[in-house]
């Protein structure tokens, strides 16, 4: 009988009386319940009846509702007994399949393969399924996320997933999805992060030794915090807890971030007796505790406390055909055939109420079903279980032709024998090439013998997947590592991609073939010529079977090819014919790939000897060309090949022939046809044929052949174009100096027409280091020496010049033996001073530009935008970012703008703010604009006056100031009448100008005259270059008044040192300015221009040939000039004397008249500290040279250069030739002066320096300080972490940053490189703080490094200045073989102190684990246990014990000498000095 509610509390009416019975022990009375019907509407006529009746009724309620709870428990009680009796109560064992499988579901598993991405994992039952990287473990994945967000801090530990795991792993898994394809075929997404795979368990149900997936999430000093996947848990591996781990599974490395660690929760007495919550645990890794750890029965144990690998204590209920059922705790689970002990073996072996012990292998999280194993394997789940070791000797691809079937599952397909030790499974699906298979047919009855063939393995039910499909028995590859490269297969299309075509060679094999191995021409759509299943014969080119990758070739002159194919470096025989395909092509080679990756390289010299000058032209990537080996080197892997073969002139095809009418320098129109990455393919109008037109042919301006390749488009029309060159292709130039060249006479075409002073347009062909080669009409090419590159000194020719560049250059000699001849690009060689060829440039530039703006004019995009940009524009922008250099900007939505710091006018801006600013240029290379933001130029471009009034006509002359430098112009802002509109100042006067910096600054005021007005642009040139002819006219009319009729000498006799005069600068050089006094000739040297030198500049440069500047003369120098006109013997050489002048201020400005020897008495007297000015001359061992006087040089060391280690690191690219710098003077050295740029001149102790690395050892680095000084690190002072040989991070030549720790003697020192020493004040994590003597007590534990091991013991370096001694008996509880190779130097260990000697700075260590509580830091190979009763016995060595001995003498003999010496003293006399009243380290020890 049970209650209800309304039998609990009836509402009225007539109710049937029930005799009193017994129920779940309560006795249930029928007068109470009458008794209470009958009283419930009962009125108490006096309140003791009412009281009485109350308390009835409480005493009702109460046992009524304890009733009510007793038969609630009694109800789930008998339905687990319904539900256990009804899972025990079982036919049939089913085993895990894709129909079984479901998400949320834990299983154990093994890694089969590992790929850089993902992890393939096989699970029971022959279901393989896939990891991905992003569910290995939180950690791992949070350092994922730093990578790929471009944060490398910290990303030292990340490890490759073949680093995390092995083959063979036993891991534990939660099905995270299933994908079933149209095929039929199914994927399973797992994942082993311990977040899903424990998320049941939650903290009740921890319990103690419970085994659990853990994953390491850091690794701390003493241990690894490890991620269990139970939140508000946090759980602690130790070291010691994981050595044996690490020893016998990890190889003795460390554990990393994302590796799992299967390992034993510990609870101590006090938290298995506590009712509290646990919120952190110990882990244990010991694998002797993990494997025999049995999961025992607690009354609090739930189902969601048991994972995947968990060993627990079962009891056979029922024995079935298919396997077992067990009771185990307080839970039903079964036991699959393929689960027993032994592979093969029948159910009839067991017997009920058996006991055993089990491993749970997987869990249903819908039926609760757990499936277990008595597989030994599964019981150790540290060991590899992998098919070499379950299958020894059976590889994919075996046959056996009389396997006997042994066991038969109807609906899943059959097991075979293979070998005594060995069984098979096949799945229904591989029992035939029949398909639709539903049940296992006659003809594979019990005994019947079939022939089969390996096609996988199953490891987790210790069976191999065999297959009897005719079709697999019969197809050539199952396997990857089957497949030989170069061979020739057969492959079925599968799939047609964008970048090629998938093949499939088997059922497990597939393929690739790229889109330039798809045929021997280019296909855009190979879906036309091959049909999805179609059979196709490739050639292999790569195989990897460890990334299952295959790429295969189907160009019929591959697959058929009768010549040799190359396979590897050692197949490149020299002079060997074969064939390649071409992947890449630049402009001076070819890069052709044989198989297996295999590169050769087609040399500039083979281009050049088969005259191919535009290889994109006559090879296109994907070509197969025949070759020939010239030379291959196997070690380094480097292959030449050439293209000169006899009887192959296949790429000669594509040369085109030149016309009968051509003429070099024609002038020509084309039609753009198509575009390559080298230039255009072009069609002549006038005669229709074919030419090139390359892309450093496009334009004067190197900038603007990008912009005006991407312009045209085919069907534009190129006018002016010009014949200019035929030796292979017929090659055109739009080049504006090109075309001018045909008509101003400066077109050399020929050789023979070469003579010495002609001068010609040309292009850059190459750059080298001693001189540039520049190429002409009809490949003529000269060579430019570099003392002829410039009117200045050329230290590296590849900074101003490139390759492309337009220049103009005058012969300055001819070999006409040799064909050879050399130029000239000096401005002085090829520039007249005239203004027109600058103006000419510029209007050249602006023409292109128009064009590039129209072409984009169009366009929706970010293009578009800025070509409807104009300069002079007002536009409203909001500032996006705030730099040190100035604001950007955004315009709209996606152009963005630049204001510099000129042009805010010491405005405060932030983000967000909104400013207006002028447009002063539209760079379409870099996709922006440049903008002011001065309220001065807005105001004046609203306000210009557009009449005639403000009307701009050549030869006007007005003030202008500089709004923009750029490499091609100067944008200037006009003054006067045309206040508010902008003019275009030319920044080059020539195309050989390639002064680096420009003589304008922003601001400056000019006076400009106007020259040209162009579609609505002002071209202007400043008026200073307008009046050079008559102030040079004027400077020769002063020079004839002052001269004398019988003067004959070489300088001005009016002209006296100490005097001022008037000079003219007729020639600027390296250091120095000449002029002429009159007609006496001088210098300027750079030291005397300024007297206040601002550091990186150079004082020449504000300096004009044919400006006059008053100077001092400040004395003479004489010069030895050869004359060739008289023999040697009688007049070698004659002397002219040249004035030195001074263009300071503060020496032009004084008064009086000075002497020589007041004027250039300084230049020898330098005292240390003094200042001077310095100016660069070259870089080269290690230090800058300068120049400080005319007859003084100066060096500076490297490290004395700056305070920036990457000034340091790359001085070459700081310090340019002829720049400026403050100096101090620290002595004098053969004299040369020795200099510094940095304010120190000293060192002293705790200072920072730069220093560079002259060798590393094992233990220490040595290192040069600035000053002189050398200095020494020792491995403590490398870092504020140790590492083992930490020193190796650190490399020869190497600059660092380092603290002065002593200066030990004449230029020696001692220093320290800690991040802690180097920054004193900032916040840095020191994990391994120094250590002082004086802080060193016994009993401490002290890190250090290794750095002697031998008979004597060990030696450790604690700090600089601190060596402490192990002896051997304290080194390890063990024998130790051999000390060196057990702990090489630089290793870090801890050490226990076990005594000091303050006098002698000993300090005695040990290693031992009973004194560190660490691993013993021997390594299991180099030690063995003692012997009990033999020699080996010993707690201490021999020379420990010999050494103690002789320790023990000395100190006996010096306290009786000390009582000696007291007695003595006592006595008034002075004691006896003894050779042994001192002891020292070395004393005792000998």
């Amino acid at each position: 009988m049970s209650f209800n509610d309304d039998e609990a509390f009836p509402r009225g009416g007539h109710r049937q009386k029930n005799d009193t019975k017994k129920e779940n022990g309560f006795k249930l009375r029928t007068s109470d319940t009458e008794k209470q019907g009958k009283d419930l509407f009962k009125i108490h006529s006096n309140v003791s009846d009412a009281l009485q009746t109350k308390e009835v009724k409480s005493k009702k309620r109460k046992r009524f509702q304890e009733e009510k709870k007793q038969q609630q428990k009694n109800r789930k009680t008998q339905h687990d007994k319904d539900d256990k009796e009804k899972v025990t109560d079982i036919t049939r064992v089913e085993q895990l399949s894709y129909k079984l499988i479901t998400p949320g579901m834990l299983v154990l598993a093994c890694i089969s393969e590992i790929y850089d991405f993902e992890l393939r994992v096989s699970l029971p039952g022959g279901i393989v399924g896939m990891v991905s990287i992003g569910n290995i473990s939180q950690a791992y994945t949070d350092m994922l996320h730093k990578l790929t967000g471009g944060n490398q801090e910290d990303l030292e530990d990340l490890k490759s997933l073949k680093d995390l795991f092995h083959r063979g792993q036993i891991v534990r898994c939660k099905v995270m999805g299933i994908t079933f394809s149209d095929v039929g075929k199914s994927s399973v997404e797992l994942s082993i992060n311990p977040v899903d795979v424990n998320e049941y368990i939650g903290m009740v149900g921890l319990k103690h030794e419970m085994v659990l997936e853990s994953c390491v999430a850091s690794v701390e000093d003493h241990g690894y915090v490890m991620d269990i996947g139970v939140k508000g848990i946090h759980a602690f591996l130790r070291s010691t807890a994981a050595a044996a781990f690490i020893q016998e599974y990890n190889a003795g490395s460390s554990l990393a971030i994302g590796q799992h660690v299967t390992c034993l929760t510990q609870l101590s007495d006090a938290e298995k007796r506590s009712t509290d919550v646990i919120r952190s645990i110990s882990l244990t890794a010991d694998p002797a505790k993990v494997s025999k750890a049995v999961f025992e029965f607690t009354d609090k144990v739930g189902l969601h406390s048991i994972v995947p690998g968990t060993i627990v204590e079962a009891v056979i209920k029922q024995v079935v055909p298919t396997g077992l059922s067990v009771q185990f705790l307080t839970y039903t689970g079964v036991v699959h055939r393929t689960q027993l002990r032994k592979v093969g073996e029948s159910t009839k072996n067991y017997t009920a109420r058996q006991k055993l012990k089990a491993v749970v292998l997987h869990i249903h999280p819908t039926s609760k079903l757990v499936s277990l194993s008595l597989n030994k394997m599964a019981f150790n789940q540290f060991a590899s279980v992998t098919p070499s070791r379950i299958f020894p000797g059976i590889l994919v691809g075996d046959k056996f032709m009389n396997a006997p079937v042994t066991q038969v599952d109807k609906g899943r397909g059959v097991y075979l024998k293979l070998t005594d030790s060995v069984h098979a499974f096949a799945s229904l699906s591989h029992l035939s090439d029949k398909a639709g298979l539903s049940a296992v047919t006659p003809e594979f009855s019990l005994g019947s013998t079939h022939k089969c063939r390996v096609i996988g393995y199953d490891v987790m039910d210790r069976v191999v997947m065999v297959s009897m499909k005719k079709s697999i028995l019969n197809q050539q590859f199952l396997r990857y590592e089957d497949i030989n490269v170069g061979s020739i297969v057969k492959c079925e299309v599968s799939k047609f991609r964008p970048d090629g075509l998938s093949v499939k060679l088997s059922g497990r094999i597939n393929g690739f073939v790229p889109n330039i191995h798809i045929a021997d021409v280019v296909l855009k759509h190979p879906e036309k010529k091959f049909k999805k299943g179609e059979q196709i014969k490739c050639r292999v080119l790569v195989c990897e079977p460890e990334k299952h990758r295959l790429l295969l070739s189907n160009k019929r002159s591959i697959v058929e090819t009768t010549l040799p194919v190359i396979c590897s470096y050692a197949d490149a025989l020299p002079q060997m014919l074969t064939e390649g395909v071409i992947v890449h092509i630049c402009e001076t080679s070819l890069l052709v790939v044989f198989c297996n990756n295999v590169k050769g390289l087609v040399p500039r010299s083979e281009l050049n000897r088969l005259n191919i000058r535009y290889p994109s032209r006559v090879f296109s990537v994907g070509q197969v060309i025949k070759c020939r080996i010239l030379q291959c080197n196997v070690e380094e892997q480097r292959l030449t090949v050439s293209l000169n073969c006899a009887g192959d002139n296949s790429f000669q095809k594509k040369i085109v022939k030149v016309p009968e009418n051509f003429e070099i320098g024609k002038l020509v129109s084309v039609e753009v046809l198509s575009k390559t990455d080298s230039g255009l393919n072009v069609k002549i109008l006038s005669s229709g044929d074919a030419a090139f037109l390359p892309k450093s042919h496009l334009s004067d301006y190197i900038e603007m052949c990008q912009l005006l390749y991407d312009a045209y488009v085919p069907g534009n029309r190129i006018l002016d174009c010009v014949y200019h060159d035929n030796s292979t292709l017929l090659i055109v130039s739009k080049k504006k100096s090109h075309v001018d060249a045909t008509q101003s006479g400066l077109m050399m075409s020929d050789f023979g027409h070469v003579q010495l002073g002609m001068m010609g347009a040309g292009t850059l062909k190459q750059v080298m280091s001693y001189g540039v080669f520049v190429e002409f009409f009809n490949s003529v090419t000269g060579l430019v020496p570099t003392r002829l590159m410039a009117d200045q000194r050329v230290t590296s020719p590849s900074e101003p010049y490139k390759v492309g560049q337009s220049l103009i250059a005058k012969v300055t000699d001819v070999d006409t033996e040799k064909r050879r001849f050399l130029l000239s690009l000096r401005m002085k060689d090829v520039f007249d001073d005239s203004t027109a060829p600058g103006l000419d440039m510029l209007a050249n530039y602006w023409n292109e530009y128009d064009y590039i703006r129209d072409a984009h004019m169009n366009d929706e995009g970010l293009l578009g935008q800025l070509t409807r940009l104009s300069v002079g524009d007002i536009v409203v922008t909001t500032v996006a970012q705030v730099a040190a250099h100035g604001v950007v900007c955004r315009v709209g939505e996606e152009v963005e703008g630049l204001i510099i710091r000129a042009h805010l006018a010491d405005k405060a801006c932030k983000e967000g703010d909104v400013l207006e600013a002028v447009v002063l240029h539209v760079d379409m290379l870099n996709r922006c604009i440049e903008l002011s933001a001065s309220p001065d130029l807005i105001k004046h471009m609203k306000h210009l006056r557009d009449n005639k009034y403000g009307e701009i006509k050549p030869d006007q002359v007005l003030k202008a100031e500089v709004q923009l430098i750029n490499d091609n112009f100067i944008l200037v802002s006009l003054k006067g009448h045309a206040m508010g509109r902008l003019a275009f100042l030319p920044a080059r006067k020539h195309l050989n100008d390639i002064v680096e910096t420009s003589q304008h600054t922003i601001g400056q005021i000019n006076t400009i005259v106007v020259k040209r007005v162009i579609g609505g642009r002002v071209l202007v040139a400043l008026q200073l270059q307008e009046k050079k002819e008559g102030r040079m006219q004027v400077l020769l009319e002063r020079a004839a008044s002052h001269k004398t009729d019988g003067s004959k000498n070489l300088h001005w006799a009016a002209a006296e040192v100490g005097q001022t005069h008037d000079a003219e600068i007729i020639s600027l050089r390296d250091f120095q300015a000449n002029v002429v006094i009159g007609d006496a000739k001088g210098r300027v040297f750079i030291s005397e221009v300024v007297d206040k030198l601002q550091d990186g500049t150079c004082p020449l440069q504000g300096l004009q040939i044919h400006d006059v500047a008053r100077v001092r003369i400040i004395g003479t120098h004489d010069v030895k000039t050869h004359v060739h006109k008289h023999l040697a013997i009688t007049q070698p050489y004659r002397v002219k004397t040249f004035f030195d002048c001074s263009l300071k201020p503060s020496r032009v400005e004084g008064e009086g008249v000075l002497t020589a020897a007041e004027l250039l008495g300084y230049q020898n007297d330098f005292k240390k500290d003094q200042r001077v000015q310095a100016f660069v001359d070259g870089y080269h061992s290690n230090c800058l040279w300068v120049h400080v006087t005319p007859t003084v040089m100066g060096k500076i060391h490297r490290l004395n250069l700056s305070e920036d280690l990457e000034v340091l690191r790359n001085p070459t690219q700081f310090f340019a030739l002829g720049r400026g710098y403050n100096a101090t003077v620290l002595g004098k050295n053969n004299d040369k002066l020795e200099l510094t740029f940095i304010g120190k001149t000293e060192l002293a102790e705790n200072d920072v320096v730069n220093a560079v690395i002259t060798k590393v050892t094992p233990v220490d680095i040595f290192l040069q300080l600035p000053f002189g000084f050398h200095a020494k690190s020792s491995l403590p002072d490398i870092s504020d972490k140790y590492k083992d040989c930490i020193q190796k991070k650190h490399h020869e030549g190497e600059i660092v940053k380092c603290c002065v720790l002593e200066l030990n003697s004449v230029n020696m020192a001692t220093v320290s490189l800690r991040l802690s020493r180097l920054k004193p004040a900032s916040k840095n994590v020191i994990t391994d703080a120094e250590v002082h003597f004086e802080h060193v007590q016994p009993g401490s534990l002290l890190k250090g490094y290794i750095v002697s091991s031998g008979s004597s013991g060990v030696f450790i370096s604690l700090a600089h200045n601190l060596t402490g001694r192990v002896g051997c008996g304290d080194v390890s509880d063990d024998y130790v073989k051999d000390f060196r190779e057990a702990l090489p130097i630089g290793k870090v260990v801890t050490a226990k102190v076990l005594s000091v000697d303050s006098d002698n700075k000993w300090v005695d260590l040990s290693l031992l684990p009973r004194d560190t509580g660490l691993p013993d830091v021997v390594p299991s190979e180099h030690r063995t246990a003692r012997i009990a009763d033999g020699k080996r016995k010993r707690k201490r060595s021999q020379c420990d014990e010999k050494t103690n001995e002789r320790a023990t003498k000395v100190k006996k003999k010096k306290s009786r000498l000390e009582v000696a010496d007291k007695a003595e003293m006592s006595d008034g006399s002075t004691p006896k000095k003894s050779k042994n009243a001192v002891y020292t380290k070395e004393s005792i020890k000998n």
